[in-house]
């Protein structure tokens, strides 16, 4: 039941990205720069969200 999510989630961003390379919808590589170049009086709050997950994903994965 999971990997069926998974799988769908994977088709769904498939999708996306070739409705976005037809069309004026932004390609997630483009949302990803731009959420990567923010910033809040001169603070990169991209790169802190980005640095963030990882020490997450490190915590919760990779600390067992």
């Amino acid at each position: 039941m999971i990997a069926l999510a998974f799988v769908l989630i994977l088709v769904l961003f498939a999708a996306v990205e070739i409705a976005a390379r037809r069309s004026r919808i932004p390609t997630l590589a483009d949302l990803c720069v731009r959420l990567l170049a923010y910033e809040v009086w001169r603070v990169p709050v991209g790169r802190l969200v980005l640095i963030g997950l990882w020490w997450w994903v490190g915590w919760h994965f990779l600390a067992r």
